[in-house]
């Protein structure tokens, strides 16, 4: 009998060893968390010791100039006593004068009347499209008179205050230069300039300077004082 509880005794102990074992095992197969250290790296260029944060190279504001141009522009029919005179310099800037006659007279002022608004303004973004041709958008035109009447020299003189006709609906210009081709030109344009100066045929070149305002659709011409 005492065998019997002996050999129980061993079988149990043996049998708690191994289970105990087990556990510990299985736990030592169990993963790691581990820790990883990241490493930032700083990819942003620092300035050298000659060169200063946030310096730019200046940017080009040279602005582009207009050639050598004839004295005056004038835009007219050609068939009537009306006509816009333009004075163009080569940095964008003019003046000039809008004029019509009338030939009413009365005893006041028997050579008639004349009625003119003079104006100046100014074109900008001057861009040389090629060795003939400038384009440009008007920046302002404005009166530069006094409204009012006068007599001079027995003719009346209207002044009036307004927007000179060529240039009602600014916009962009087209300077053309002598020897531009005249195949592409727009038509009312060469209307404009060749009915003035009696032009048979369109020739194959421009002879002479011209203005084309592409709102208006109309054209100045190249006019000697």
């Amino acid at each position: 009998m005492k065998k019997i509880v002996l050999f129980s005794l061993v079988l149990i102990l043996t049998v708690a060893m191994v289970g105990c074992g087990k556990k510990k095992s299985e736990k030592s197969k169990e993963p790691k968390e581990e820790k990883k250290q990241v490493k930032v790296i700083d990819n942003e260029e620092k300035p050298s010791q000659n060169q200063k944060p946030d310096q730019k190279n200046p940017p080009d504001t040279e602005p582009v100039m207009l050639p050598s141009l004839p004295a005056q522009f004038t835009y007219s029919s050609g068939m009537g006593s009306w006509k816009t005179k333009v004075f163009l310099t080569s940095d964008g800037q003019f003046q000039g004068e809008f004029s019509d006659w009338e030939a009413t007279s009365t005893p006041e002022y028997p050579e008639g009347k004349i009625v003119k608004c003079p104006f100046k303004g100014a074109f900008k973004d001057i861009e040389k499209i090629s060795e003939y041709e400038y384009h440009m958008k008007l920046d302002y035109v404005e009166p530069s008179g006094v409204a009012g009447e006068e007599i001079v020299d027995g003719r009346l003189v209207e002044t009036l205050v307004s927007v000179p006709y060529g240039f009602e609906n600014g916009g962009d210009f087209i300077l053309y230069l002598p020897g531009r081709a005249t195949d592409d030109l727009n038509e009312e344009f060469l209307y404009w300039i060749s009915v003035p100066n009696a032009w048979q045929d369109i020739p194959p070149t421009l002879t002479i300077y011209g203005l084309f305002s592409v709102q208006d659709q109309i054209g100045f011409y190249e006019e000697e004082q």
